[in-house]
């Protein structure tokens, strides 16, 4: 198994909890497009939605349009703050 492999094993696995939230970053900042797929999986899950909208935004995956403007009127003030984010990359690039 590679390296990309074990971090999105991890990322997927409930039973870490919220120490996933480091992998998913790392996939967004490093891992490449490649890793789009899973991320879009990610975004239903409430312990990493605004990880994965990080991730995504840093990958310019414009995907996730609709889960994103559903995210601006998030409880936590920061998962809005990235939704805005991710939303205003993606504009810009359209």
């Amino acid at each position: 198994m590679g390296l990309w492999e074990a971090i999105e094993r991890v990322a997927s696995d409930h039973a870490a909890g919220k120490g996933r939230q480091p992998f998913v970053m790392l996939l967004g900042q490093y891992g490449g497009r490649a890793r789009a797929p899973l991320l879009m999986r990610l975004l239903d899950d409430p312990e990493m939605v605004g990880h994965v909208l990080y991730a995504l935004r840093r990958l310019g995956v414009p995907h996730a349009k609709d889960k994103a403007s559903a995210l601006l009127s998030h409880k936590r003030a920061w998962i809005r703050g990235e939704a805005k984010k991710y939303l205003k990359k993606v504009d810009a690039a359209t």
